[in-house]
C-alpha cells in the first residue's frame, strides 16, 4: 500500500528558497544519511533559486516523499518558458545574467530529471533523488500526482491511495465533500476501508467504503485497477472523481455513476477499456476543471506522468477546493 502527503511551497522571492529548503527536509525519514541529506539540500535550493529568477513571481515547488527511500521536487510556473530545454540545462547558459549552473547542477544532483516548457506559457519540471542504499524494484507503471488542499486550508479532503495486488494494481481516488477537517475525516475513513481489504470486485470495494463512509459526510470515489497482463484498465466510481484513458493519442472519459459513498450508492457497475503498453491514465477530483485536453500541449503526453499532473493542476486548478490530479502510465513492455 503506498500513499504519501504533499506540501505546497510558494517561491516567489529570495527568502523562499530558504523555506523550501527546510520544508524538504522535513519530508525525509530518519534513514537519510547526512550526505543524502546535503545533497537534497543542494538540490532543493537550486531549483528554487531557478524558480526566484525566471518565474517572475508564479513560482511554486511542490514537494512529495517516496516512501522512505526518495523525495520529489515538482516545479511549476507560468513565466517566460524556454526557447530551448537542452541549451538551458547546459552549464553557463542563462537568460538573466547569472552564472548559468543552476539547473545543470540540479540534473546532476538528481536521480531522474524532466522538464516540459513552452515559450509564453510556462515551465513543468520534476526532479527525484533517491537515498543511498534505497532498493527499487523495475516497476509496471510510472506514477506522478499533485494533491493538495484548498488555499488557506491545512486539512485536505482529497486523498489517493495505491494497493499492489500482484500482477495487478489497484489505485483509489476519493474527495470528501466539501472541504477542511469533516472532508478529510471522510477521506481518511475511505483510504482505511481500502487499505484494509483492497481485494475482491472491485464493486464489492466500492460498497464497503460507501457502508464505512456512513457516518460521516459523505465522499466521491473512484477506484482502479490496472492489469498490464491482460492490457485491461477496470474504473468503478461513485460521484465526481473523474477519469481519462489515453491510447495511442485517442481519450476515453471513464464512467461514474451519479452519488455519494455515505449517502446514497445505487447499483454499481465497472467498466473495462484498453491498457497497452504506454497508455496513460488520468483521474483527478472536481477541484480540477474538466475541460482540458493534452492535445493543447503538444509533448507533453510522452514526459514522466508528474509533469503532466503538475501541468494540469497549474492550468486548471479552479482555486476554491481541495484538488487532486493523479497520472500513470503503463511500463509494462517497455521494460520486457
Amino acid at each position: 500500500m503506498a500513499i504519501s502527503d504533499q506540501v505546497g511551497v510558494r517561491v516567489t522571492e529570495q527568502t523562499h528558497v530558504a523555506e523550501a529548503r527546510r520544508t524538504a527536509l522535513r519530508q525525509l525519514s530518519t534513514s537519510w544519511s547526512e550526505h543524502d541529506v546535503g545533497r537534497v539540500a543542494l538540490l532543493v535550493t537550486e531549483l528554487a533559486g531557478n524558480l526566484v529568477k525566471h518565474a517572475q513571481q508564479t513560482g511554486e515547488m511542490l514537494l512529495r516523499p517516496l516512501g522512505d527511500h526518495g523525495l520529489e521536487a515538482l516545479c511549476l510556473d507560468r513565466g517566460p518558458g524556454m526557447s530551448s530545454v537542452v541549451r538551458c540545462l547546459e552549464d553557463g547558459y542563462s537568460t538573466v545574467g547569472s552564472p548559468g549552473t543552476g539547473l545543470g547542477a540540479a540534473l546532476r544532483l538528481s536521480d531522474s530529471f524532466d522538464v516540459f516548457s513552452r515559450q509564453e506559457s510556462g515551465t513543468a519540471m520534476v526532479a527525484r533523488l533517491t537515498r543511498a542504499g534505497a532498493r527499487q524494484e523495475p516497476g509496471r507503471f510510472e506514477l506522478g500526482v499533485v494533491s493538495l488542499p484548498k488555499p488557506g486550508e491545512v486539512a485536505c479532503g482529497d486523498k489517493w491511495a495505491i494497493a499492489d495486488l500482484g500482477s495487478r494494481t489497484r489505485i483509489l481516488m476519493v474527495d470528501g465533500l466539501g472541504h477542511g477537517d469533516g472532508a478529510e475525516e471522510a477521506s481518511g475513513m475511505a483510504v482505511a476501508e481500502f487499505t484494509r481489504a483492497p481485494e475482491g470486485a472491485l464493486t464489492e470495494v466500492l460498497l464497503r467504503v460507501h457502508q464505512a463512509l456512513v457516518p460521516t459526510r459523505g465522499a466521491a470515489v473512484g477506484i482502479a485497477e490496472l492489469d498490464p497482463a491482460m492490457r485491461a484498465l477496470s474504473f468503478v466510481g461513485l460521484g465526481n472523481i473523474a477519469g481519462v484513458a489515453i491510447t495511442d493519442g485517442a481519450s476515453r472519459n471513464l464512467v461514474s455513476h451519479s452519488g455519494t459513498a455515505g449517502y446514497r450508492m445505487a447499483r454499481a457497475q465497472t467498466y473495462q477499456y484498453p491498457w497497452p503498453s504506454g497508455a496513460l491514465l488520468v483521474l483527478h477530483s472536481d477541484g480540477c476543471a474538466s475541460r482540458w485536453s493534452l492535445d493543447s500541449y503538444p509533448g507533453l503526453i510522452a514526459r514522466h506522468p508528474s509533469l503532466i499532473a503538475g501541468v494540469l493542476y497549474r492550468d486548471f486548478n479552479r482555486g476554491r477546493d481541495d484538488v487532486t490530479v493523479l497520472a500513470v502510465r503503463n511500463l509494462m513492455e517497455t521494460q520486457s
